[in-house]
């Protein structure tokens, strides 16, 4: 749907580093942010270097400061370029348009596609890895990447539940669960090689069931499965915070 590795993909990515169109030899900047790239998801935050980015790039250390004041400067300027080939905002605007369960499918979708890139994983190992000895790396990447798509999902459910469409009593905390629905089981066990013993849903399996749970619990006016007996199964709706 949006988010795959391709050619199309890439060329994506690189318009949006060098801010104008790909017309001959790539801009300073475009080929130290490429550089970047690679070195950080390669090495990791703590052991990149001015020097080796610069070297990584073929320019020089005062070519590179000309751009970026410091590394922080760059990783941050490196976050925000992958997250801008990732997501488009007008796309998950149309979907959040949608009625609310193909609403909350789609954005289920786009979510999962943009944390399942190499260069997405590659960055949530780096924040697992290093974050700890280096908070303000952190702080980028959350307030760039999930932060940002958890304040879009609470906006959603706040605007739904003052139309009367949902009854959320925290969207914040809402969508924090419905995020962790979708992603224990596929983005996890993905970052952690869970194969073997674990039985890894399909995505199209994992997306449905969070919906229906979490339809089930927010949606007055959802009818979810019957029991054997004919009448509608219970569900856990204190999992969810709603409205009393």
């Amino acid at each position: 749907m949006m988010v795959t590795q391709t050619k199309k993909h890439v060329k994506k990515r690189r318009a949006v580093r060098t801010g104008r169109p790909l017309r001959g030899e790539p801009s300073r900047a475009s080929i130290v942010m490429e550089a970047a790239t690679t070195t950080f998801l390669r090495d990791g935050y703590g052991a990149a270097s001015i020097d080796g980015i610069a070297a990584e790039a073929r320019v020089s250390k005062a070519t590179l400061y000309r751009h970026f004041h410091d590394k922080k400067a760059l990783f941050e300027a490196v976050v925000t370029d992958i997250v801008a080939a990732l997501v488009d905002p007008a796309e998950l605007e149309a979907i959040l348009a949608r009625q609310p369960k193909a609403a909350l499918k789609g954005f289920a979708e786009v979510t999962l596609d943009a944390l399942s890139t190499p260069d997405a994983l590659g960055l949530v190992r780096l924040m697992i890895s290093e974050s700890g000895r280096f908070p303000e790396i952190g702080a980028v990447f959350y307030q760039r990447v999930m932060g940002k798509v958890l304040q879009r999902l609470t906006a959603y459910l706040a605007e739904q539940t003052k139309k009367g469409t949902f009854k959320v009593a925290d969207p914040q905390l809402a969508a924090f669960q419905f995020l962790g629905l979708l992603k224990e089981a596929t983005i996890w066990p993905t970052l952690m090689g869970a194969v073997g013993n674990v039985r890894l849903a399909d995505r199209k399996t994992v997306i449905d069931s969070a919906v229906k749970i979490f339809l089930g619990a927010i949606d007055p006016t959802y009818v979810g499965p019957r029991s054997h007996a004919g009448g509608r199964a219970s569900l856990p709706r204190r999992s969810l915070p709603l409205k009393s």
